[in-house]
């Protein structure tokens, strides 16, 4: 192919790509202009109808609003936050391996872990409580800057208002790739990569490399493994969650008190098996020392570790603590 065809090649594609984008933002418009409506009444506190508002400021006479609004979206999203989005592999037809789907389940719960995917639903779902819609979403990213090879990642959307869905997507079928059958990738089978059978990767009959299968156990991955690493879950995939018995409130900090912050510090924090708050990261923090001191207060919590199988395991966890001035 000469350069000007290359270049001519180019332009069509994104001539295609502004059309389609048109399209989606057409479609979606009215959609996004009622959500924006939405978060200035329940974020903002933009209750007043405009007009209104704007004779009363011409007559000197004040608007009031009492935004309640925020205490009920974070009943809702703490609701959801127990029953979390997760995904659960179940083998189904002759040719799966309940060990296979086991190894898939491990998988899963390694990227989810890795890439911190509860910020990333947390997000979807607080937005999609507040104005309607929420996204979160699934890339590849290089593992390490001198390599070539890929991870799977799930990503926060911070703002779903640059996210357009196909307005012509119909069908209820899912859509994965060239291979045969319900292969992810260009393979046989129901595998994930280039692999003939259920294997991940270019193996053969389930292996996870690149010979015939062999199967290992336990692996770290969302568990505890044979080495004693206690990997924590996720809150929806044991059988009995974390009980709290003691949540202390911090208090402020004269300076934080000086300067009227105010606002919510959110914590990821992971109750461990053994009855200890650890992997403590701040997710939203405040200044002046509020951060430290919801930090100091997440340590001294107690509570009954969840349980998986008849024992204790570790699982992660989402604090938030609310400072206000009355």
């Amino acid at each position: 192919m000469s350069r000007t065809e290359g270049r001519g090649a180019a332009d069509d594609l994104l001539v295609q790509a502004r059309r389609d984008y048109e399209r989606c933002r057409d479609a979606w418009q009215r959609n996004q202009e009622q959500a924006r409506e939405d978060l200035r009444f329940a974020r903002l506190g933009e209750q007043w109808p405009a007009d209104m508002a704007e004779q009363r400021k011409r007559e000197n006479r004040p608007c009031l609003t009492f935004n309640k609004m925020p205490a009920f979206i974070r009943q809702v999203v703490n609701d959801a936050r127990q029953n979390k989005p997760s995904i659960k592999v179940h083998p189904q037809d002759s040719g799966a391996d309940k060990r296979v789907a086991e190894i898939y389940d491990g998988l899963i719960r390694n990227i989810e872990t890795a890439s911190d995917a509860d910020v990333a639903t947390d997000t979807a779902i607080e937005h999609a409580v507040g104005q309607g819609f929420g996204f979160w979403r699934y890339n590849l990213v290089y593992a390490r800057d001198d390599a070539f090879e890929k991870d799977i990642v799930v990503e926060r959307v911070a703002n779903p208002f640059t996210i357009y869905g196909d307005p012509r997507s119909k069908s209820e079928t899912e859509s994965k790739g060239p291979g045969d059958r319900d292969g992810i990738g260009t393979g046989q089978g129901p595998g994930i990569g280039e692999g003939n059978g259920p294997g991940v990767g270019p193996g053969e009959k389930g292996n996870m490399g690149g010979g015939d299968r062999q199967f290992g156990c336990c692996g770290p991955a969302g568990g505890s493994d044979r080495s004693g690493n206690d990997q924590p879950f996720a809150g929806s995939q044991v059988e009995q969650r974390a009980r709290v018995l003691f949540k202390p409130e911090p208090t402020y900090t004269e300076d934080a008190r000086k300067n009227q912050i105010t606002g919510t510090v959110m914590l990821r924090v992971v109750f461990a098996s053994n009855g200890d708050v650890v992997q403590i990261r701040a997710v939203h923090s405040l200044p002046y020392g509020l951060t430290e001191r919801a930090i100091a207060a997440a340590r001294q919590i107690k509570f009954v570790p969840a349980v998986k199988a008849g024992h204790p395991v570790s699982v992660f966890m989402q604090l938030e603590y609310n400072f206000n001035l009355y």
